[in-house]
């Protein structure tokens, strides 16, 4: 969120530097890890995938938001939770499965806090292919 800030306010070469922080601590697999902890999780890796899409950071964005996909619940799960996040690669989870989607999604979104609106939106509830 820093990096975005610095972004909007025309700080390039601070947010540039944050950037280059988080290159350093980008997890092989695209993740990222919460401060302490030893394990890449959707909330953290959410909010660097949007820094990455709001600086132009293609590739590192593509690589967070591999990550993302893969905690992304399929067709083989009930439907109420098709579509959520897993919070890790340990499984889904309902207790953490709310904030790691919110936080989560905003690395698949492909824009920044600064640039995101409601235009273009729809009131209906998306559905996953499986559902028909």
């Amino acid at each position: 969120m820093d990096v975005q800030a610095l972004l909007a306010a025309g700080q390039h070469a601070a947010a540039e530097r944050g950037l280059f922080w988080l290159a350093s601590v980008q997890k092989r697999n695209g993740g990222f890890d919460a401060a302490g902890q030893t394990s890449p999780n959707a909330n953290t890796t959410g909010l660097a995938g949007e820094a990455y899409a709001a600086s132009g950071w293609k590739w590192h964005a593509a690589q967070a938001e591999k990550f993302l996909t893969s905690l992304q619940v399929g067709c083989s799960a009930p439907s109420a939770e098709q579509g959520a996040l897993a919070y890790s690669s340990s499984g889904y989870a309902a207790g953490t499965a709310v904030d790691a989607t919110a936080q989560g999604i905003l690395g698949l979104a492909g824009i920044s806090l600064a640039k995101l609106s409601a235009s273009g939106s729809s009131s209906r509830t998306p559905l996953l292919a499986c559902v028909s």
